[in-house]
């Protein structure tokens, strides 16, 4: 297991094996495009994550190395007023660079994935399960759903009483207690928590209770974005499912 998750690793190489293959018989094109298709950094370890990170940083370093040693060369060839080098040694630098942040923006993902990873990991231990972390995640979910459905209508009935309108913001403002405690206690698993508050910083400002200023308190809705990130709703609609599979060619053409 890895923190709280049932891991399936029959060779040892701390990849589950049902993410990339399946651990008895052939499987059919359809089967491997389908893993393949759903197979992300965040599915992985923190262990891989990291070794991955690893090997981009090594990577990085001896672009870095290449590009000093033509930079080293093009001075040699100068001094010998060898001018028709410095063409030559400006593309290869130039072509250093763009392979350098290439690798830069593939160290972004990885380390993106990993501290996501972390935090969920972290969850899950401190709850027990990662299906217990998840039914966190659901359950504040339906909490963002319920207020924004109250503050909705406060909003459209302006002949509420005096008593209802303080009755919605203690509720609210319960809300927001709960909001701004499952946000702590997230922070309080990430391992950088620079990176935590620079991705999640939304949350904490949209959780912080306002009385009297709907407009204001309905800037919560912003926080719904998690929904796309746990249920991936766009892959639900089925217009958009044929799409995105008359899409791949177009995005096999843009990773080139």
């Amino acid at each position: 297991t890895w923190e709280g998750r049932r891991m399936l690793d029959s060779d040892g190489d701390r990849l589950d094996d049902r993410l990339v293959a399946p651990t008895e018989g052939r499987s059919d094109m359809r089967s491997i495009v389908k893993r393949v298709r759903n197979l992300t950094l965040s599915n992985l370890p923190p262990v891989l994550l990291k070794k991955m990170l690893t090997d981009v940083e090594q990577d990085r370093e001896a672009k870095l190395q290449e590009a000093e040693a033509h930079e080293r060369d093009l001075h040699a060839r100068l001094v010998m007023g060898d001018t028709s080098s410095l063409a030559k040694a400006r593309r290869k630098i130039r072509h250093c660079a763009r392979e350098d942040e290439v690798l830069e923006r593939q160290r972004g993902k990885i380390y993106h994935a990993l501290q996501e990873r972390v935090v969920a990991d972290g969850m899950a231990k401190l709850l027990g399960s990662a299906r217990r972390a998840s039914i966190l995640e659901w359950s504040i979910l339906g909490l963002i759903v319920f207020v924004l459905g109250m503050l909705t209508y406060e909003m459209c009935v302006p002949a509420l009483s005096q008593e209802t309108r303080d009755l919605f913001f203690y509720i609210d403002f319960g809300c927001c207690v709960i909001f701004l405690l499952e946000f702590f206690i997230r922070l309080a698993r990430a391992d950088d928590k620079k990176w935590f508050w620079r991705h999640n910083w939304i949350d904490f400002v949209t959780s912080i209770p306002v009385p009297n200023l709907e407009v204001i308190r309905y800037g919560r809705a912003l926080r719904l974005v998690r929904l796309f990130r746990l249920l991936r709703l766009i892959r639900a609609l089925k217009i958009i499912m044929k799409l995105w599979h008359g899409m791949e060619k177009l995005e096999d053409v843009l990773d080139m």
